[in-house]
């Protein structure tokens, strides 16, 4: 048992061992201890024996020097006092039947105390516990509880120099024949070292989240078999949850079903499975909506490992990826039912490897138009479908658009099912991962249809191919004054990190940099003195961190922009240890070069042609403000800063704002609302809100908010609206607007049982107009005749121009009757009707047949066409004259409805 016990102190003392192995050996010393009161408890060395000469009759002599002091308690003699605990003796030379105990004399050099001068040690090793210790320590003092294998508790004592230690305290419980708790043994030691380096380490810790917590990726760390083990802050700016609320629940509480099977299947496998391993899943956002992100796996080569793990991870947002690619493989029933359900007709072309060209896909609007069903269109080629002539002509403009890879424009004429049409089509490219022209989506409509909705898909296939590179990222840590760093598999492949020599004799890096030289000798010259004073700079203590962005060139020869970010993790100038990482920015550089190009004319540009920026802090005051914001806001010159962020919005806040983010956390993107311009009103705006995490600054965290004045854009829509429902030429309601109205009124006279009416006016003999005075004088015409109906008929009366010389007018609330009258006293007004051109007066007369809208008319249509066929009988009696009510129910109204004939009022 000594010999075990010596063996044991012996490791946990020694500095080449580590600490856990020497308690493991004191802890087999327990166990090995008897569990019976009549099994012999070896005496432990008193002060007066601590100074006896090592090998003498008692084997304890040396134990002063020992960093742990062991004790035996008597716990029948203590059973009028249950609080005592581990820890808990008798001063040196107490009997063990006298209710103390005996306790070895390194107590004095270990925690500072004489063993001598304790009178009763139980009170006293509980005055000196720290007082927010004693409620967690004394209720672990049922030994009748304790299980065989003993406990191990950790607590604040008062060292003799008057400051709190952190002890480990490992006892265990020997009982006597009966069962009941007899002796309790047991071992002190200082464990202050060790929590102060777990602080350290949590305090490293805090600064590698500030670090990653703007990163755009999580990082993760995992045990063997896949499970969380660690999360980078980063969590909450991606996914949405801190990390502690990931790692709190199974990850079956994240993870879609499918992905959890997937999950489970790696774990059964073992942890090689995951190494090198890229998983797709969808994941759950605090919303409840469903995101795609990608997790790539790697092994945990760090230094130190975090709770046993060793697996680590970089989880990135593929969201948008995944739907782009989705659409991409999907199977013909998927493209029908993207495309099914628009105007335009819709074809997808694969381009093959050789360069050929084979159909994939086409809509029902795409088989209605030409033909070809799916089966008939799919894995087909063009020489298969079509003639030679119009076969070669399609892949010609397939080859441009595969040569320019952009979008290609074209018309195409041709009869397709015995029908002339005049296609405007637009194909556009699809890339796959390596950057070539995979697939073609062709889009197509006819030259008459409305031209919006072709370019809403036009823009919508754009922000299909919006698909941004994720960043690549690598890591070194180390002493760089032993010339020892660790290098990430990534960055060993990417440069030549272990060749530092030659760069050393050539004088690259100064001495204390030498284990960078390789790594350094990757970087463009230009931005290598640059980084080398940087680094130097590190080395000396005069920075803590750097981040800088330079060139490298990579063992394969491709020129990437990585960002260096590196940090001095120790103060004392002999010990450098750092630790950095290298990731991938190539992308992000690239835009920042092509918007500095794009604004180096005018840098002033840059600062004020932009969206409205402004922060908005926890409270909901503003923060800050670009000039754009000011600009658009009208508060140039005005003092922004502090004011209530509610002012953008004038007088009162509207249910969707952005101020609500500060409550439920939620970010928001693109949404349409109205702010308020100082001294001009309000006007329309698009804006995105983003939460500040906590982490970001406890003290103000809040909302950061981007806008952009739409005004323009709604005027834009606005005039699109009334190109969409108006003539061009006289301003009335075109064709298909008119018709919209009538059957709204019809539904709604039916509804309330409300008389209407509608006329169909043709101008006579309008050709021989075009034809004598030319077309100036037949538009001068048309616009004349337009004019005189806004002016003899009412507000809620409806005109609207059919097409050519023909017109229709909606007169709601009005019976045939009336309608008839007014008909007849707008033929006059017509035939008084004088229009000047440079050939002199032209004048005209009109023909018009009228309908009853509710009676015997089954829809809007019908009576449209009643109206027509009245205007035919006009037109063919003689013209200049009013038909239609001819049956007698329907021309007689009473004296009463024509009195309350609203157009008697409008009408001359």
């Amino acid at each position: 048992m000594v010999v075990l016990a010596l063996i044991g102190l012996g490791f946990a003392w020694s500095p080449g061992w580590p600490f856990w192995l020497g308690l493991l050996a004191v802890g087999l010393l327990l166990r090995w201890l008897p569990h019976r009161a009549a099994c012999p408890v070896p005496s432990l060395p008193s002060a007066a024996q601590a100074g006896s000469p090592p090998g003498g009759a008692d084997t304890f002599s040396w134990w002063a020097q020992s960093p742990v002091v062991l004790y035996r308690v008597d716990l029948a003699a203590n059973c009028d006092d249950s609080s005592a605990v581990a820890g808990a003796g008798a001063g040196a030379g107490a009997g063990a039947g006298s209710g103390r105990g005996d306790i070895s004399a390194n107590l004095l050099s270990v925690f500072g105390h004489d063993p001598a001068q304790i009178p009763v040690l139980t009170p006293w090793w509980r005055a000196h516990l720290h007082p927010e210790d004693v409620a967690s320590v004394m209720a672990a003092s049922e030994y009748d509880r304790w299980p065989d294998e003993g406990m191990i508790r950790r607590y604040r004592f008062l060292h003799g120099s008057g400051q709190y230690i952190w002890v480990a305290d490992s006892a265990r419980v020997l009982r006597d024949e009966s069962g009941a708790p007899r002796w309790l043994v047991g071992s002190m030691i200082n464990i202050e070292s060790q929590i102060q380096m777990r602080f350290q380490l949590e305090r490293e810790e805090q600064r590698y989240r500030l670090i990653t917590q703007n990163l755009q990726e999580v990082i993760a760390l995992h045990a063997p078999d896949g499970r969380l083990l660690w999360l980078s802050p980063s969590t909450r700016n991606l996914l949405g949850y801190k990390p502690e609320q990931l790692l709190a629940e199974p990850m079956e509480r994240w993870l879609h079903p499918d992905a959890w099977q997937r999950w489970l299947a790696l774990r059964a496998q073992g942890a090689e499975a995951w190494v090198g391993r890229s998983l797709i899943y969808k994941f759950c956002l605090p919303s409840g909506e469903w995101r795609w992100l990608e997790t790539c796996f790697a092994r945990f080569t760090g230094e130190f490992i975090v709770g046993g793990a060793s697996l680590q991870s970089v989880t990135r947002d593929v969201h948008e990826r995944v739907l782009i690619e989705q659409r991409l493989r999907e199977s013909e029933q998927l493209y029908r039912s993207i495309f099914d359900h628009v105007e335009a007709l819709v074809f997808v072309v694969g381009v093959e490897p050789d360069g050929e060209f084979m159909f994939l896909a086409n809509n029902q609007r795409h088989e209605k138009l030409t033909g070809f069903t799916p089966g008939q269109y799919s894995r087909r080629r063009p020489h298969e479908l079509f003639p030679t002539e119009l076969a070669d002509w399609l892949i010609e403009n397939y080859r441009e658009c595969v040569a320019r890879r952009a979008p290609v424009n074209y018309v195409q004429f041709g009869e397709w099912l015995g029908v002339q049409r005049y296609l405007d089509m637009v194909l556009t490219p699809i890339f796959d991962a390596d950057g070539a022209v995979s697939l073609i989506v062709g889009l197509g409509t006819d030259l008459s249809a409305q031209r919006q909705q072709l370019l809403t898909l036009q823009q919508t296939s754009h922000r299909l191919l919006q698909v941004t590179e994720v960043a690549q990222l690598g890591y070194f840590a180390g002493d760089l004054a032993q010339d020892a760093l660790t290098w990430s598999d990534n960055l060993r492949q990417w440069f030549p990190v272990d060749a530092p020599g030659a760069q050393r004799e050539a004088g690259l890096v100064p001495p204390v940099l030498a284990a960078l030289a390789g790594l350094i000798s990757a970087v463009a010259v230009p931005d290598r003195p640059r980084l080398i004073g940087l680094l130097s700079d590190l080395a000396r203590g005069v920075l803590i961190d750097i981040r800088r962005d330079v060139l490298m060139r990579r063992r394969d020869g491709k020129e990437r922009w990585m960002s260096w970010s590196v940090t001095r993790l120790t103060e004392t100038p002999a010990v450098l240890r750092i630790e950095g990482s290298l990731q991938d920015v190539t992308e992000r550089v690239a835009a920042e070069q092509a918007v500095a190009r794009s604004s180096r004319r005018d840098a002033a540009v840059l600062r004020t042609v932009a969206e409205g920026i402004i922060g908005v802090d926890a409270e909901g005051h503003i923060s800050f403000a670009n000039p754009a914001a000011r600009h658009l806001l009208g508060l140039t010159g005005q003092s922004f800063t502090g004011r209530p962020a509610a002012v953008v919005y004038g007088s009162a806040l509207p249910e969707s704002n952005f101020l609500t983010a500060l409550t439920d956390g939620r970010s928001r993107t693109g949404v349409q609302s109205e702010f308020y311009r100082q001294g001009e009103g309000a006007f329309p705006v698009r804006w995105s809100v983003t939460v500040l995490p906590d982490e970001f600054d406890v003290e103000k965290n809040g909302l950061v908010v981007v806008f952009s004045d739409i005004s323009e854009m709604k005027q834009h829509e606005a005039a699109l609206e009334r190109l969409a429902t108006t003539d061009e030429l006289t301003g009335l309601a075109n064709r298909r607007a008119f018709i919209e109205r009538l059957d709204e009124e019809f539904s709604r006279a039916g509804r309330y049982a409300l008389p209407a009416s509608v006329l169909m006016l043709d101008i006579d003999h309008f050709k021989q107009v075009n034809d004598t005075h030319g077309h100036a004088a037949g538009d001068a015409l048309l616009r004349a005749f337009s004019g005189l109906l806004r002016e003899k008929l009412r507000r809620p009366d409806i005109c609207g121009r059919l097409g050519g010389e023909e017109f229709a007018v909606l007169l709601p609330n009005t019976p045939c009757r009336g309608a008839f009258e007014i008909a007849d006293r707008l033929r006059q007004a017509v035939a008084a009707m004088r229009v000047p051109t440079e050939d002199g007066e032209v004048h005209c007369t009109v023909s018009i047949g009228v309908c009853d809208l509710m009676e015997q008319v089954a829809n809007a249509s019908e009576a449209l066409s009643r109206a027509d066929r009245a205007l035919y009988r006009a037109k063919s009696g003689g013209r200049n004259r009013v038909c239609g009510c001819e049956e007698p129910k329907t021309c007689v109204s009473s004296p009463e409805s024509a009195a309350d004939d609203p157009h008697r009022a409008a009408l001359p």
